[in-house]
């Protein structure tokens, strides 16, 4: 022990991380080990990082595909690796792209996959067919840091039973095509049937042989019917459409038995007809025709199951049931009674569906039960003998009565969200009494329940059933064609709820009016019904244009039946459309909206300035060439301006620079304020900006993962339920006050919020926050609301959902599963951007990148959305494209060039620091444009127009072919009418001395010699001489002129200013009080011939006058080209 110097301690650490991180470490050498093995029993493999980029690519995946792995290293696994045009692996069709990107989608976000048929194109091109089995990939964390993907190809007998799947489906086709040619070419030798038939009428015959006829050409009608089959959907979902007509069973039971009769001799049986001689000549109404074929089926199958030399009975029993004074419904019970073993019990269950192959009488008895099933019922229990009850829609004594309607009510369900609007407003005008229940699911087709239980599926097929049994006169039409007419304007009517089409029908349907009062025929009928509805739904935008003097005929229509209708039509527009219809007249001007088709692209980055611009070059922080994913994100509230322009553009700006991706996306999370006719709106304008996006999406794709993200953060205490009123709420928040809900128990704050999900009167009351820090100095931190109930129906979903995340909870977690890399906000959401962090720091996502950039503000203009709807709602402008508006399509509809608006905003770079521009400065660089290219054109200002007489010019009038541009050949070339008689502006003539010297433009000098005035002082007429050998550089007026002829257009110029007359308004500042009393003026105007060929939309010039836009071409002489004045950066207005 002397020799002990000291004690030397040796430790292992053994602790947890130390483990966790050790089994991390040898597992990561076992997968590398595994997936980059070249022995052929290691399956093909690919995998992705957490950008989507493609990270793994093993040897058996290079062999299968013929790519090396650095072929596919760090480019996008879906678009760059696999996808449907220029990729490495080419997949099939645009549905295998989307199925592919939601398997990983679904994986990355946590969800379970199942093995899913996968194929692609190989290098070679050879189509390799295989299974796709698909696993995320985890850090020591536990964290998804991408997916791993394993191909299991098919093997021999799998690829076998895929040739035979191929086989049968080339022999089903092949088939097909034999059935759609038998279809058409029986139809020849059956119309000549008919006509040979048609033809023996107008001959000697007898009573018996007429009979005989009858019965032929009831059984060809059957047969006509048969083939029009095509739609077997309808027959199996029982929505077919009756043809609903009067008819005898005599005549019905002759046509059926006549159909088995060569059967029935040639086996002996004997059929015996025990219906009762009065029930024979019992007149209906209903279809005939499918009663027919329904009872030959049967019977013909009974024939077939009746013994050789049997017999076969026909009964039938009817009981009536009074609907009023004068109708009455019919239960018609059919029983056939055969001798034998009875109906075979195979068939019987091919009859009810319950087996899936089936012989042909199978087939041939399943679609009779069908279409018995759709307006009669069949008893499944009564099989061997089976009995048949067919129950008529209507039964009448003797002759149909006047109205042909049914005085029981019939019940009407419907999804809330989606009433048959069309249906109740028809029947409300006919007088059928339907008792509406909106309690179906979202998404559920309208169901009509008549007075004796039966059933009608589908918007389309109750109307078209009201339109039969309502009591006004030809309601769906007279005959069989016009009948067609309406079905061809109820598939055309909703166009009407098409943002983006609504115009051109508006359009489509007036210049039908002029020579028509009606759509169909001469009287109101179901189409006038659902295209008025689909007008009256539009809202404001319909009411704007009804004001207009645009649509006379359109106009006059619509008023006309709301007139007629008022009264039902009234009450209909106020329960069903609210405030988005009226059936009262209006006045005031309007006109038709139209963006322009331009398209264009980027300006070039650089460091240096260009000619009339500045271009520029920013860095993205923690950007990786070919790595970069961005996002636009609109709400889908209102229509694209200038500020979401702005921000849009720089997100394509930065995917250029990056070479990498954009995608558009839909915050689509508060239903109070969007529709489809915004998302339909905004897509136009970004594509009208030339944004070439990835991929759409939608926030409410991500509705489920949310909740459970929501449910997450409660049950981990990050998050709670509060029923806090909103006002004392929001004053807590300033005040950092905890609430009293904070400190609720987990199991409180689950029951909660189930309460929220059912959307409960206790669940409104409440809100989910998030449990952050109430005393952050950032009160963007103090427990913000994550979810909140509304009840309104979602425009996408309709009323599945009764909660919905806020922006502040969804935008974190959709950007991070989404693979978002940067997140572009302006600096207005400064304050949010610890918040968006903190979000996702809770929700266990990774971080993604907030890059920020100044707001745009423009003098004058307002660009918030809800200012701009207050204007659009009190029909302060036409709608969300007025020329007036700061929106995409306003200002292209106002004459704006795209290339302007992308170069204005690029010009600004990415500047942080809030700035205010002028409108002006944009118009100076559209000018800069669209002056070096639009052609030129004369107008005359029609008041006090002076007449300009030459009284040694030409009296007999000649034409010069001019160009329209002096340095633009491109511009074209128009003809232009020299006279002795001209008109000119009374500017001018007023301005003119007794013998001075003028120059007419595209002409020469003249030499005024007279002056006429009337009794006020005003200039009349002028007198003069040509003078054509005068220096047109030394006179001082250059007059543009116009000629004195017919064939001169009339014009409508129209000018618009600034809808505030404020340059900035203050934050407590109401705009309303600074809102422009006068912001359109027109003056009519005379234009040269020529203006006869502008398009909608044509840019140009009249000359000494200013640049226009086309927004109404020449239709008619009475009615004037409208042109909207183009600001060029100078024009004078109350703002200036």
């Amino acid at each position: 022990m002397e020799n002990v110097m000291g004690v030397c301690f040796i430790a292992q650490d053994i602790t947890v991380q130390k483990s966790v991180m050790d089994k991390f470490t040898r597992i990561e050498g076992e997968y590398r080990s595994i997936v980059q093995n070249p022995n052929p029993l290691i399956p093909p493999i690919f995998g992705t990082d957490e950008f989507g980029l493609c990270s793994e690519w093993n040897t058996a995946m290079t062999k299968l595909s013929g790519w090396n792995r650095e072929d596919v290293i760090c480019k996008m696994l879906i678009g760059e690796v696999f996808g449907t045009h220029v990729a490495c692996c080419r997949l099939k069709s645009e549905e295998a792209f989307v199925n592919l990107g939601v398997v990983l989608n679904n994986v990355v976000t946590g969800q379970d996959s199942e093995k899913i048929p996968f194929g692609f194109f190989s290098r070679s091109g050879k189509y390799v067919e295989c299974l796709l089995s698909v696993s995320k990939k985890l850090d020591g964390e536990g964290v998804v840091k991408g997916v791993f993907c394993f191909l299991q190809l098919a093997s021999h007998e799998l690829q076998q039973a895929l040739y035979i799947q191929r086989l049968s489906e080339r022999t089903a086709m092949k088939r097909s095509r034999v059935l759609a040619y038998v279809a058409k070419e029986i139809r020849n030798p059956l119309s000549g049937i008919i006509f040979t038939q048609k033809m023996m009428e107008g001959t000697h015959v007898d009573d018996e042989q007429k009979s005989l006829l009858q019965t032929g050409l009831n059984c060809q009608r059957q047969i006509n019917k048969i083939l029009d089959d095509t739609d077997f959907d309808s027959i199996m979902e029982g929505y077919l459409d009756l043809e609903m007509v009067e008819f005898e069973l005599h005549d019905v039971l002759i046509a059926s038995i006549s159909q088995v009769m060569m059967k029935s001799i040639s086996k002996g049986v004997m059929i015996v007809d025990d219906l009762a001689p009065n029930l024979s000549t019992e007149t209906f109404y209903g279809d005939s025709l499918r009663l027919q074929q329904v009872l030959a089926t049967f019977l013909l199958v009974s024939v077939n199951a009746t013994l050789s030399g049997g017999q076969l009975g026909l009964a039938a029993t009817l009981t009536k049931d009074s609907l009023g004074e004068t109708v009455q419904l019919g239960h018609l019970e059919f029983r056939i009674t055969h001798s034998g073993g009875g109906i075979a019990q195979e068939l019987l269950n091919q009859m009810f569906g319950e087996v899936a192959e089936v012989s042909e009488d199978g087939i041939n008895l399943f679609i009779s039960r069908k279409l018995e099933g759709r307006f009669f019922k069949l008893s499944p229990s009564a099989r061997i003998p089976f009995e048949l009850r067919l129950k008529q829609t209507h039964f009448s004594e003797g002759v149909r009565t006047a109205s042909g309607g049914s005085t029981a009510k019939m019940e009407l369900n419907f999804a809330a969200d989606s009433p048959p609007l069309h249906a109740i407003a028809a029947a409300k005008i006919a007088g059928v009494s339907l008792v509406t229940n909106p309690t179906l699911d979202a998404g559920s087709p309208p169901t009509l329940v008549l007075a004796s239980g039966q059933r009608l599926h589908g918007a389309l097929v109750v109307l078209r059933y009201i339109g039969r049994i309502g009591s006004l006169p030809d309601f769906y039409g007279r005959d069989a064609y016009q009948s067609s007419q309406i079905d061809e304007w109820l598939e055309y009517a909703p166009i009407f709820g098409s943002g983006s089409e609504f115009e051109g029908a508006c359009s489509f349907v007036d210049e039908y009016l002029l020579q028509n009062t009606f759509l169909v025929g001469n009287s109101l009928s179901i189409a006038d019904v659902a295209v008025w509805v689909g007008l009256a739904g539009a809202g404001l935008r319909w009411e704007s244009l009804r004001k207009s003097k645009k649509y006379q005929n359109l106009v006059r229509w619509f008023n006309s039946i709301s007139a007629e209708y008022d009264a039902v039509l009234s009450e209909f527009v106020a329960t069903y459309l609210g405030r988005r219809g009226s059936t009262k007249a209006a006045t005031s001007k309007s006109k038709e909206p139209q963006s322009s088709s331009s398209r264009s692209t980027a300006v070039e980055n650089g460091a240096t300035e260009t000619a009339g611009s500045k271009a520029f070059e920013v860095d993205l922080p923690h950007a990786e060439v070919g790595k970069v994913k961005l996002r636009f994100a609109p709400e889908p509230s209102g229509y694209l301006h200038i500020g979401h322009s702005k921000a849009a553009l720089l997100n394509q700006y930065f995917a250029d620079r990056y070479k990498g991706q954009v995608i558009v996306r839909f915050d689509d999370t508060n239903p109070d304020k969007e529709s489809n006719e915004f998302v339909d709106n905004l897509l136009k304008d970004i594509e009208t900006l030339g944004i070439k996006y990835s991929a759409v999406t939608y926030t409410s794709d991500y509705f489920p993962q949310l909740m459970e993200m929501a449910e997450k953060l409660i049950k981990e205490g990050k998050a709670y339920v509060d029923d806090t009123p909103r006002e004392k709420m929001q004053h807590e928040r300033m005040e950092g006050i905890e609430s009293r809900c904070r400190s609720n128990s987990v199991e409180e704050n689950l029951k909660l919020w189930k309460e929220m999900i059912a959307g409960s009167e206790r669940g409104l009351m409440c809100c989910v926050r998030g449990k952050l820090d109430m005393q952050d100095p950032n009160k963007s931190l103090r427990d913000p609301v994550y979810y909140r109930c509304n009840l309104t129906p979602h425009h996408r979903i309709g009323a599945k959902y009764k909660v919905y995340p806020t922006y502040d909870f969804c935008c974190p977690f959709v950007d991070a599963v989404e693979g978002i890399t940067h997140a572009l906000r302006s600096s207005e959401y400064h304050d949010r951007n610890d918040q968006y962090y903190r979000i996702q720091k809770d929700m266990g996502l990774r971080k993604v990148h907030i890059y920020e950039f100044s707001r745009l503000n423009m003098v004058y203009t307002l660009l918030s959305k809800r200012k701009l709807l207050w204007f659009v709602q009190n029909g302060k402008v036409e709608g969300w494209d007025d020329p007036r508006f700061p929106t995409v399509q306003g200002i292209v509809r106002r004459g704006l060039k795209i290339e302007a608006l992308i170069q204005f905003i690029l010009e600004q770079g990415c500047i942080k620091e809030p700035q205010s521009y002028g409108m002006d400065k944009l118009w100076a660089i559209n000018k800069k444009i669209i002056d070096p290219v639009c052609p030129r054109h004369t107008a005359v200002i029609e008041e006090k127009r002076a007449l300009l007489i030459l009284t040694d010019g030409p009296k007999d009038p000649f034409v010069r072919i001019l160009a329209k541009h002096k340095k633009y050949e491109g511009a074209g070339e128009k003809a232009a009418t020299y006279s002795n008689r001209l008109w000119i502006d009374y500017a001018d003539a007023e301005s003119i001395s007794v013998n001075e010297e003028v120059t007419l433009k595209d002409w020469g000098n003249a030499i005024v010699k007279e002056i006429k005035k009337d009794e006020n002082g005003v200039v009349t007429q002028l007198e003069g001489v040509l003078h054509l050998e005068g220096n047109v550089k030394k006179t001082k007026l250059k007059l543009t002129w116009l000629p004195d002829t017919s064939e001169l257009v009339r014009l409508t110029l129209v000018n618009f200013d600034y809808l505030i007359t404020k340059k900035k308004l203050e934050e407590d500042e109401d705009f309303i009080d600074v809102v422009n009393p006068s912001t359109r003026t027109e003056t009519s105007a005379l234009g040269e011939s020529d203006m006869r060929n502008l398009k909608r939309g044509d840019v140009i010039q009249l000359e000494r006058k200013g640049y226009y836009r086309c927004d109404a071409p020449f239709i008619r002489p009475t009615k004037p080209i409208v042109l909207f004045a183009i600001p060029d950066g100078k024009q004078q207005t109350v703002a200036k």
